[in-house]
């Protein structure tokens, strides 16, 4: 029975010292989040693709799948031929200059593409400015519903006040009948 007791006490010790101690498992610290925006940024020089494929594999072993990918995508992104960057900055263009608000919908499907392959400020510039065609277009058609009448409606000179007896304060007296107004007889 004496030589459990040792065993049970380290055990015991190390029960509370994981107890005492953070998991750290799939928490992103301080210390990883500046170091996952730091590899996102164009930093001088910017990490090569299997730099960050490297980092994604980490955050991927500390439970941070998610960020991961996110790496992994910005790295393909990285790794693409000048021809192919070209093509995207094309596309880029193209969806910047589409001007009718009923055509938003295509701006928003190639913000989600942009974002998907971790080109997260071109998907944000995309996405408000499709917010702005909707919001144009809905202030037209506010204008239009609460835009005052046409000139056309309006009569071109206002309506006349006839000046007959009752506007100058005379009662006229029905002469069909002795009775006169306001009790006089």
């Amino acid at each position: 029975m004496l030589p459990l007791l040792p065993v049970v006490i380290g055990l015991g010790g190390l029960a509370i010292y994981r107890a005492g101690r953070p998991n750290l498992y799939g928490v992103l610290t301080e210390e990883r989040k500046a170091l996952y925006i730091q590899a996102l940024q164009k930093s001088d020089p910017p990490l090569t693709p299997e730099q960050l494929v490297q980092l994604a594999a980490v955050f991927e072993q500390q439970g941070l799948n998610k960020l991961g990918d996110i790496l992994r995508a910005r790295a393909n992104l990285r790794s693409l031929s000048p021809e192919e960057k070209a093509h995207r900055a094309e596309i880029y263009k193209t969806l910047l200059s589409i001007k009718d608000p009923a055509k938003a919908y295509i701006i928003r499907q190639g913000a989600a593409a942009f974002d998907s392959d971790s080109a997260f400020s071109q998907a944000d510039t995309l996405n408000d400015y499709a917010t702005a065609l909707e919001a144009q277009a809905n202030m037209a058609i506010l204008a239009e519903v609460t835009a005052p009448p046409l000139a056309s409606t309006i009569p071109a000179q206002p309506p006349t006040v006839p000046t007959d007896a009752a506007s100058t304060g005379d009662i006229p007296v029905d002469s069909s009948s002795d009775v006169v107004p306001n009790g006089d007889a």
